[in-house]
């Protein structure tokens, strides 16, 4: 008897297992876990999920092989969906917002190789960093059929040259098109496509079929990579495609033009200076070199005839470092930049657009960079006028910080120049201070990271300058009204008060001598900014905002008339 009931009691479990069991034959239940956490999906399945607030962003593993061409759907009625398809280095191959409303799909995307794909499921709010959205999902992938899209490989469709010029069409059978290019180590290629019946993209791949690099638009739809240094000697890939096809939005067929060519690239040492020239024949210029991990380097392209711009890229061909104005008017300057490791650069003289012709002079210096931390000073030495020395600190958002140079008796004239963590000028001072010194004065800074200091000798053959910097006080508001002056170099000036959450307060700009101003005015609280205002020539400005938390409030204060206008800053508080 008891066997016969162990009988049924089995049978009784099979029977409610059974639904299950069918129901997972063609959709998997997968359970919520964290992005790192990756699950995994097979061509032809469907997986049913949820985004939490704890889990706002999911990953799964789609193992396929080279040349499959899959379409992948993500569609939910609780949020907007955002759908990625990445590589198993996590390098984002193709990504959609909508496709369907506000559902997603990356549509008969060709993988290039055999490997473990990543699909990443999130919100578009999560996408866009607005904030997560949750809700239930469900998660497609299948494989096109191939009678949809026959993508030619390497040999069907052959080679390009450099110095060739190939034509081809793309259609709704081949939407992308690959070409091999036999290239040695160190060679420069520019390659361009060109298409006048769809937005073009171009990617240049390793053997392996790993992107090196790639671009959209760089003249009008027409795709173009400029002086692009190929890593080793190796067949390397060109890939063809339309915008729409890269992005998984679609095919779009038409006629492209693909071309290639090698530049010539020269070398540069460190202290060397090359005069050089843009012609019809050269846009673009490459000079190498070779540095350790490290080097603090200081790249300048000046030009008297064009708007210059500046390119620095590693061995693999990844930029690390570019700019456009940080030197005087319209020339370029990288760094101080401390180079991530030790092996080949190159950098890369360009005009702003790639199309002027002129003269220009490139110069690359390696470069002393002291540290300095709050509180601390330094001493610099200077030989001849003109004479640079740099310094650098990490800095907060939020933090205020005056930094100032005294020289030996006013042996030698100075100028000040702070730069942000992306080397763009953000203050700058010549006699702010004593005599001759410079002093750049309770400059707020407004993001994280490694700040730069700039002390250069103005007139002055020789002498000792002290460069100090300090994390300060604002005058507070607290013990009443405040007046603050400004000038041509001192446009940037903060005062301070303490806040109970809730409140309403007014603040107050009034010209203490009848002058004309413009301020700007920007209100933080904990790095955050609560509130701004702003005004053109103007006496006074005034407005009130409501402090969020108790604490400490900053307010900082530019004047954009550059002249010379004194403030007197008051604060009234309203209650809640």
């Amino acid at each position: 008897m008891r066997h016969l009931t162990k009988l049924l009691l089995l049978i009784t479990i099979l029977l409610f297992a059974l639904p299950a069991f069918a129901q997972s034959a063609t959709e998997t239940p997968q359970p919520t876990r964290s992005v790192m956490d990756t699950m995994s999906i097979a061509l032809g399945d469907t997986v049913r999920g949820s985004l939490t607030a704890d889990d706002p962003a999911l990953t799964y593993r789609l193992d396929a092989e080279a040349g499959q061409r899959v379409t992948i759907t993500l569609t939910s009625d609780a949020v907007d969906t955002y759908l990625t398809l990445l590589d198993g280095d996590g390098q984002v191959l193709a990504q959609n917002d909508d496709s369907n409303g506000t559902d997603s799909a990356i549509t008969g995307f060709m993988l290039p190789t055999a490997a473990s794909y990543q699909i990443l499921v999130e919100s578009y709010a999560q996408h866009s960093g607005s904030g997560a959205e949750t809700g239930s999902f469900s998660l497609t992938a299948a494989e096109t059929s191939a009678t949809v899209a026959v993508i030619p490989t390497v040999s069907n469709v052959g080679s390009i040259g450099l110095g060739d010029t190939v034509t081809g069409s793309l259609t709704s059978a081949t939407t992308s098109m690959t070409y091999t290019l036999e290239a040695e180590a160190g060679q420069s290629v520019t390659v361009t496509l060109a298409s006048s019946d769809f937005d073009t993209y171009l990617s240049i791949m390793d053997g392996s079929g790993n992107v090196l690099t790639q671009n959209d638009d760089s003249d009008g739809t027409n795709s173009g990579i400029h002086s692009f240094v190929l890593p080793q000697a190796s067949s390397y890939q060109i890939l063809v495609e339309s915008y729409a096809q890269h992005n998984g939005s679609g095919a779009v067929p038409g006629d492209f033009t693909l071309s290639a060519s090698e530049q010539q690239v020269a070398h540069i040492e460190y202290t060397q200076t090359v005069e050089d020239s843009f012609t019809s024949d050269a846009l673009v210029k490459d000079y190498v070199f070779t540095g350790q991990a490290g080097d603090v380097v200081l790249i300048s392209l000046t030009s008297p005839d064009f708007d210059t711009y500046l390119h620095l890229r590693d061995t693999d061909g990844n930029e690390v470092a570019s700019d456009d104005d940080s030197g005087e008017g319209n020339n370029s300057q990288i760094g101080p930049f401390t180079l991530p490791s030790t092996g080949g650069y190159t950098i890369e003289a360009a005009s702003f657009g790639g199309s002027s012709l002129g003269d220009f002079t490139l110069k690359l210096d390696k470069v002393e960079l002291v540290t300095l931390n709050y509180g601390d000073s330094a001493v610099a030495e200077f030989t001849r006028s003109g004479q640079m020395k740099y310094f650098s600190f990490t800095g907060r958002n939020g933090d205020l910080v005056t930094i100032s140079a005294t020289s030996n008796s006013g042996s030698i004239d100075t100028s000040l120049m702070l730069n942000d963590p992306y080397n763009s000028q953000i203050a700058t001072d010549d006699d702010g201070g004593p005599g001759v010194d410079p002093e750049i004065y309770q400059q707020l800074l407004t993001q994280d990271g490694t700040y730069t200091i700039v002390l250069q000798a103005v007139s002055g053959s020789s002498g000792s300058v002290t460069v100090s910097i300090d994390r300060t006080s604002p005058p507070s508001l607290d013990e009443g009204e405040q007046t603050l002056d400004f000038s041509s170099s001192q446009s940037a000036r903060a005062v301070g008060f303490t806040a109970n959450a809730g409140e309403t307060v007014a603040l107050t700009l009034t010209s203490a001598s009848d002058g004309i101003g413009s301020p700007n005015v920007s209100v933080m609280q904990d790095g955050e900014t609560i509130a701004n205002a702003s005004s053109n020539t103007v006496q006074s400005l005034s407005f009130s905002f409501v402090t969020p938390s108790d604490g400490e409030i900053i307010i900082q204060i530019n004047d954009y008339s550059y002249s010379s206008v004194s403030y007197t800053v008051s604060l009234e508080r309203m209650g809640e």
